[in-house]
């Protein structure tokens, strides 16, 4: 099997995770948790193999994922349950 077939199911498992946990509803209140974490995985993967970022310079690795996680934030943000 070649790295983009391994690297594409792995992230079609990935989605396939997310979709079951949600469908499910068996995560129950750490579901956003779980969620996110999915997604910070999946997009650091696609950071590394698919941008070709893994052997790049520590500052734009990290510009990248600082990226990631201000969009995560953003989202926890703006669906956070309020009371």
């Amino acid at each position: 099997m070649s790295r983009s077939t391994f690297d594409w199911l792995f992230l079609l498992s990935l989605t396939a995770l997310g979709f079951v946990l949600t469908e499910t509803g068996r995560a129950g209140p750490a579901l956003p948790l779980l969620l996110g974490g999915l997604t910070l995985l999946k997009g650091r993967w696609i950071i590394d193999r698919f941008m070709g970022l893994a052997h790049a310079a520590g500052w734009l690795r990290a510009a990248v994922l600082g990226w990631l996680l201000l969009v995560l934030a953003g989202l926890a943000f703006a669906f956070r349950p309020t009371f």
